[in-house]
């Protein structure tokens, strides 16, 4: 998967899904799906950070911290695809019920900005995809 950030276009690395989830598709699985993005900058060794990225960017964190009602889904890590990025890494965590008790979830991204090691953002899709049924 690849995104889009402000100017930068980031490529994924590798991801953390709940036991039940399975890898696609992507899109939102609900109406009521938020994210939250975590960003960071970095100056040098890269290659230690991509191996440790769980422990240093908070996702380790999100893992066991994130309050069950939001639903967290997956935890997705994201590496710039040029050095001239302003930010190197991104973190995208994704929860099935997140806009429904948004207060829940706005006070989980304040509890994520208070580590202050990276720029933190909450945001949800407004439209979502639900695939139609295969055709028999």
């Amino acid at each position: 998967m690849r995104v889009s950030v402000f100017s930068g276009v980031f490529d994924e690395l590798e991801y953390v899904l709940r036991k039940e989830i399975k890898p696609l598709p992507r899109t939102p699985v609900s109406k009521d799906s938020v994210y939250f993005l975590s960003l960071f900058q970095t100056d040098g060794h890269i290659a230690r950070l991509e191996q440790t990225w769980k422990t240093w960017s908070g996702a380790d964190y999100i893992l066991w911290k994130c309050p069950e009602k939001l639903k967290l889904r997956r935890v997705l890590f994201f590496k710039a695809t040029t050095d001239e990025e302003l930010y190197t890494f991104a973190i995208l965590c994704e929860c099935e019920d997140g806009l429904g008790i948004s207060s829940v979830a706005n006070e989980f991204v304040e509890r994520l900005k208070e580590r202050r090691c990276g720029l933190v953002g909450l945001y949800h899709v407004e439209r979502y995809y639900i695939p139609s049924k295969p055709r028999s």
